[in-house]
């Protein structure tokens, strides 16, 4: 992504972590970067680890973006939210919206400042960072900011006209959409590209036209969607499904018909291997998908990440993959299956134990305890597809009663 990720670790105390972020918060006022009111208030109650996968935990508060689960999927530094928000003049009773979920931290700040009489609507275009975020709001409390899964650029016009508009992602221009959605006397903030920089820039909407305000440069992912690359995005797939031959190829696609009609089935280019993509849950999906009574379908999926076909982004997407997936206490296995030319030098069993590793340590520092791994009748596997350059990274869970 443009910078090194740190290590995996996850073992410091709550008391640890509280007084790094009491710390953060201190120094980001010392730079003039935050200012004490609402947002300063919002940064303290707001715990940054419950919005950062787990194997990163020890990290939540140093100044480095950390992965999520998704394509190109981060959380910004922690200084990106005041510089963002302080300059967008975020406030009590705002109706905000937010183009790339992430996490959700950046949301449930955004809740806390407009507070009870403001709304806070956030889109995201992928669907594995979607419900990664919308775990981590479930879980702190913020049950009522409002996700919509889509194009963000797009916006989300059935609750216009917005106070103020976020923009997490570096785009060409503001896109119209947004602007037609923004209330003469908001404003909106966004990354800009001007050549080869980004300028954060913010552009207030006036009676008498559009203001902007570049402020500084910065180095964001770049927006997916129309608005962004010029044509749709290219998510990953929700789902990754096998057939048990290549004679139930067809079987096998009529039957996922039937059952996911919200859902685009497609070929991969790999006989006997379908795509299903879907502005769903990819977890939820799987567990419709293998709920169908055909016999023609051997494995289905829930695809959580996409890398390229390298061992150590592979690695580090298994281990994020597993401290998101496998709950304390359940036994995991990790299974490869190649397909297509690709840059994998070791034979599949040497990845397969390298996998199981990173999943195995990124576990182990996650939960302080010794990880459970069964090779036969794992209760959650972690499946590395591979298709060609690019690897899928989900998971399947075995029969139980939460996950038919």
């Amino acid at each position: 992504m443009g910078w090194l990720i740190p290590p995996p670790s996850s073992v410091k105390s709550g008391a640890d972590l509280d007084r790094e972020r009491e710390e953060k918060i201190a120094e980001l006022i010392r730079t003039g970067l935050l200012r004490p009111g609402r947002l300063r208030d919002a940064m303290l109650r707001v715990r940054r680890e419950q919005f950062v996968p787990a194997a990163w935990r020890d990290h939540a508060y140093a100044e480095v973006p950390l992965p999520l689960p998704g394509r190109s999927a981060s959380i910004s530094c922690p200084h990106s939210y005041p510089l963002f928000y302080e300059a967008l003049g975020l406030d009590e009773g705002h109706r905000f919206l937010e183009v790339g979920l992430g996490s959700g931290y950046g949301a449930a700040l955004a809740r806390e400042v407009v507070g009870s009489a403001g709304l806070v609507v956030s889109v995201e275009i992928d669907p594995a960072t979607l419900a990664f975020a919308a775990g981590n709001l479930d879980r702190a409390g913020y049950a009522d900011v409002m996700r919509v899964l889509g194009d963000g650029a797009l916006g989300y016009p059935a609750l216009a006209p917005y106070d103020r508009i976020c923009v997490t992602a570096a785009c060409r221009q503001a896109p119209e959409p947004l602007l037609e959605q923004l209330r003469t006397g908001g404003r909106l903030i966004a990354p800009i590209r001007q050549g080869s920089r980004q300028v954060l820039t913010v552009i207030e909407k006036r009676p008498d036209g559009l203001h902007r305000t570049g402020l500084c440069e910065v180095l964001y992912v770049s927006l997916q969607g129309a608005f962004g690359s010029g044509k749709p995005s290219t998510s990953p797939p929700a789902l990754i499904v096998t057939s048990r031959s290549l004679a139930a190829g067809r079987s096998a696609r009529r039957a996922l018909r039937r059952a996911l009609p919200d859902s685009r089935v497609r070929g991969t280019g790999f006989t006997g291997v379908l795509a299903v993509e879907a502005a769903r849950d990819p977890v939820a999906l799987a567990a419709q998908a293998r709920s169908c009574p055909s016999g023609a379908i051997a494995r289905v999926v829930a695809v959580l990440a996409e890398v390229p076909s390298a061992s150590t982004q592979m690695l580090s997407a298994v281990a994020r993959v597993a401290a998101g997936q496998v709950r304390p206490g359940e036994s995991f296995a990790v299974r490869l299956h190649k397909r297509g030319a690709h840059d994998y030098v070791d034979p599949t069993p040497v990845l397969e134990r390298a996998a199981g590793t990173a999943a195995w340590q990124a576990l182990e520092q996650r939960d302080g305890t010794r990880p459970r791994v069964d090779l036969v009748h794992p209760d959650v596997t972690v499946h590395v597809e591979v298709l060609g350059p690019r690897s899928l990274v989900g998971v399947t869970r075995a029969p139980g009663p939460d996950h038919p």
